[in-house]
């Protein structure tokens, strides 16, 4: 049974010098390793992880492409609207974020860098707007025309396109922020792998950085996500299991998908929404290893790892990490939990 206490989302708070947030991508990553079952650390280079994996464990990631989702916009009055697509519904409907100096009354008219407009209107959720594209080509067109990489807001960048924010096994367009777990790996790194692999798909959405404002945590309501899982993966965990293998989820997004397939009443490939909050408390049911980047404080993120490994463990962790000076965030370095 976890305490009410142990719910308090101070738990999950720490200190974070903020030099150690990496503003771009390294060539050359590390790697702290976790031990579950020695409680034990070790740092060393990313592509040292080949060495930590075994022939009959299987490493499921997620193959979701980013688009360049952030669009700038203008209120009639000239003023700055920046919008970040979250979903697109058709060729000129979209689910979007809205970001100004002051709320916009809606529904309301902007224009758009092409001079065509967008429509906002207002729907039941405070955060998600709907919004009508006027304009000739469709959605997916005009963001890659005039859209801009959705990098998070702790990354400061002039560069409207960021290649290295996509993993180099992107293939389904659709997310609006990295699986940034993936960013590690390179394809000369894919082909050395002692174990199979194997691609879901998850288009992560901007609810992925909304911050927990409940003093308990588990009053907060997680964001929608649409994943994509093949009969193949399935079965390939399966036999994983089945040859006292692991199964190792790449990123966060991965480890929901796998645990949200896992906890329906049969275990069924297809398309699903998820909502699923891993936090302290939680019953893991197929993921036994995680490869995952460092996160922020206080984030549903952090919490997964607390989840994942004891929140003390996941702060002894964390700490050990900013002694080192690894680098943290989306550009930062990694974790295995093994």
């Amino acid at each position: 049974m976890v305490s009410i206490k142990q719910m308090d989302i101070n738990r999950f708070d720490f200190n974070l010098p903020v030099e150690l947030i990496a503003q771009k991508k390294s060539k050359h990553s590390n790697l702290l390793v976790y031990n579950k079952q020695f409680q034990n650390i070790e740092i060393k280079p990313f592509e040292e992880i080949v060495s930590y994996l075994n022939p009959n464990d299987c490493l499921i990631m997620n193959n979701t492409k980013v688009i360049p989702s952030r669009l700038k916009a203008f209120k009639i009055t000239g003023a700055k609207v920046e919008l970040f697509v979250e979903t697109i519904v058709s060729d000129k409907e979209a689910m979007v974020m809205t970001q100004s100096n002051h709320k916009l009354k809606l529904p309301t008219t902007l224009v758009l860098e092409s001079g065509e407009n967008v429509v906002i209107e207002e729907t039941s959720s405070t955060l998600i707007k709907k919004a009508h594209f006027k304009t000739k080509t469709n959605i997916e067109s005009f963001l890659n025309q005039y859209g801009a990489t959705p990098l998070p807001h702790y990354i400061k960048s002039d560069k409207r396109l960021d290649p290295n924010y996509q993993t180099c096994y992107a293939k389904h367009a659709g997310a609006v922020a990295a699986p940034t777990a993936g960013l590690h790996f390179t394809n000369e790194i894919l082909s050395t792998l002692p174990c199979p692999h194997d691609f879901i798909t998850l288009h992560v959405g901007l609810g992925t950085f909304l911050p927990v404002k409940h003093n308990d945590i588990k009053q907060h309501v997680m964001h929608d996500e649409q994943y994509i899982i093949t009969d193949e993966i399935i079965d390939l965990i399966k036999t994983t299991k089945q040859n006292n293998g692991r199964t190792i989820a790449v990123g966060t997004t991965s480890v929901r998908t796998l645990e949200d397939t896992w906890r329906q009443p049969q275990v069924t490939s297809g398309a699903r929404y998820t909502d699923i909050f891993i936090h302290p408390g939680f019953q893991w049911q197929v993921v036994d290893g995680i490869l995952t980047n460092f996160h922020l404080p206080k984030s549903t993120l952090f919490m997964l790892i607390c989840s994942a490994i004891g929140t003390e463990e996941a702060h002894r962790c964390y700490q050990t990490a900013i002694e080192a000076k690894l680098n943290f965030y989306s550009y930062g370095d990694a974790m295995l939990i093994i």
